[in-house]
């Protein structure tokens, strides 16, 4: 498997993004513009995020090791993603569906995040019903970035939030 080394990249990425989330929120002033509850929230998703591309980062190495045809690892892999990831996206929508700084409302960050979710969905998708068996590799690898943006958009309001006064 040839992307072995930029998946482990991606899962490092991830971990250290999840590492320094907790740092920031500990050196935090409280003082943000946003309640806690969400701040909180945002830290949470973003470290739940941030794990879940880790994970996803692992699972093709892992199941290369079982000896399948590199097509038949992607398609397993985006396989795992979704049973993963979907549900983990329902919870989610539904834990801030009534929270007024996690709404969706227009085009806002929220809603950046939500497409970059579902283009991720939709990636793994084609994968896994046989689409661009060539490009399973690159696609995959795709929709993990698209996923990482989502955390470190996460960590961007949680930081801006932590770290800016209300008066601004």
């Amino acid at each position: 498997m040839v992307e072995t080394d930029l998946l482990l990249t991606i899962a490092e990425v991830s971990v250290g993004l999840a590492g320094f989330s907790a740092i920031v929120g500990l050196l935090g002033n409280r003082s943000g513009r946003s309640g806690i509850q969400i701040d909180a929230l945002r830290l949470q998703v973003m470290l739940e995020v941030a794990l879940l591309v880790a994970a996803g980062a692992f699972v093709p190495v892992v199941i290369s090791l079982f000896e399948f045809d590199v097509w038949t690892s992607w398609r397993i892999a985006a396989v795992a993603w979704l049973v993963v990831a979907v549900p983990y996206e329902i919870i989610a929508w539904l834990r801030t569906r009534d929270m007024p700084d996690m709404k969706l409302d227009g085009l806002n960050v929220n809603t950046i995040n939500w497409v970059l979710c579902l283009l991720t969905d939709f990636i793994m998708f084609i994968l896994m019903i046989g689409l661009f068996e060539a490009r399973a590799g690159a696609l995959y690898v795709l929709a993990l970035f698209a996923y990482l943006s989502v955390a470190a958009i996460l960590f961007i309001q949680f930081a801006s939030s932590t770290f800016m006064p209300r008066e601004q």
